[in-house]
């Protein structure tokens, strides 16, 4: 309300998750409306995202594919990244795998709450030989507390996180990831809202989809 009241020329939201009023008072405002760094068939008006749930399940086909089969989950408690979880507990589903634990950790994600969840699935068994995790944070923290097990990445765990941060190829060994390319979904979202000003004909829905970094901790 506070934004519409300022009478903007276009919105650039992330996320499509909004109530039913603001949903309304979206579309009512006939302005071009960009959604991002998600993905639906419904959108306000115009989106550039990709698909979470593809992610997870991506995550586990190359899991699976590497030869693991018991797992575990570090989350955190964000849409989402349980819409991630889901997707990679599908494919296991159909595979299967059962006894996935999940331990979820607060939002915002933070090294100190990776080492925690590893901490809390080495608690349970059977397990896990991998390690699937929502942000490169938490992986990061799940590969410190393996090693200060003294656990083998990734010969006794493999661990794989999301977002391919500027550190993740320089952990050691260097963090698995998935990588999104933020900076096109930026440049396309605002190409977007450029070529609806100037009346030009704009693709409603854009999925950049997404790359699985395979690097040392699988």
């Amino acid at each position: 309300a506070a934004i519409l009241s300022r009478r903007p020329d276009g919105i650039f939201l992330t996320g499509i998750s909004h109530s039913a009023e603001s949903h309304r008072r979206l579309a009512a405002a006939k302005i071009p409306v960009v959604e991002v760094w998600d993905l639906t068939p419904t959108p306000v008006d115009m989106l550039v995202g990709f698909s979470h749930e593809k992610v997870g399940q991506a995550v586990a086909e190359y899991l699976l594919g590497r030869g693991r089969r018991t797992f575990g989950i570090v989350t955190a408690d964000d849409a989402r990244a349980e819409v991630r979880r889901r997707g990679f507990l599908s494919v296991l589903e159909r595979e299967g795998v059962a006894d996935v634990r999940t331990i979820q950790v607060p939002a915002p994600s933070n090294f100190r709450l990776g080492r925690e969840g590893l901490a809390r699935l080495l608690e349970c068994a059977p397990l896990p030989r991998a390690v699937f995790c929502s942000s490169d944070t938490l992986a990061h923290g799940v590969l410190m507390e393996a090693q200060a097990r003294g656990l083998s990445v990734p010969g006794d765990l493999a661990i794989v996180g999301f977002g391919d941060l500027d550190f993740a190829a320089h952990t050691f060994p260097p963090l698995s990831t998935v990588r999104i390319d933020r900076a096109t979904i930026g440049r396309l979202a605002a190409e977007a809202l450029l070529g609806r000003f100037e009346g030009k004909p704009v693709e409603r829905i854009v999925d950049i989809g997404f790359q699985i970094m395979e690097r040392g901790t699988t």
